[in-house]
């Protein structure tokens, strides 16, 4: 089993919350590990941040580089790595003034620090991999909601 039974779970059973743009993070490699192939029913599925940062949290422990992992598991890592694509944007659609300091703070955590999260995790990968990292804005910027 990839992860523990009740992560895995949990992460299944969480549902959708209204939100304007999931949080998607694809890693597209040739191949995917088997133990990895279970992320792919989440493709096209929007999560609550709980199950991706579950996801999320998975991956990064489990594919990025570390000293335990042997030379040529690296080097098959390194060379398979060749897209990251970003795609944040969660909203509450409220006036400002009616948000509450953690709301804002919830949407800056996955707009802006989760994205930089990722970036800086993978950025070396792609470097020596030469792949691409695609950063993906929301359509959301073009719908300004008036103050009044």
């Amino acid at each position: 089993m990839c992860m523990r039974p009740y992560v895995q779970e949990r992460a299944r059973r969480d549902v959708v919350l209204h939100v304007f743009s999931a949080v998607c993070l694809l890693i597209l490699w040739r191949c995917l590990p088997p133990d990895a192939r279970f992320l792919l029913g989440w493709v096209g599925t929007i999560l609550t941040f709980g199950a991706l940062t579950l996801a999320v949290a998975w991956l990064l422990e489990r594919f990025l580089p570390n000293p335990k992992l042997d030379p040529t598991g690296k080097a098959v890592l390194i060379t398979d790595l060749w897209a990251v694509v970003c795609n944040a944007g969660v909203n509450l659609f409220l006036e400002f003034e009616w948000m509450s300091q953690r709301d804002v703070s919830w949407m800056f955590d996955v707009n802006v620090h989760g994205t930089v999260r990722v970036v800086r995790a993978f950025l070396p990968l792609l470097r020596r991999s030469r792949g691409r990292l695609v950063l993906v804005s929301s359509y959301a910027g073009k719908n300004a909601h008036p103050v009044r």
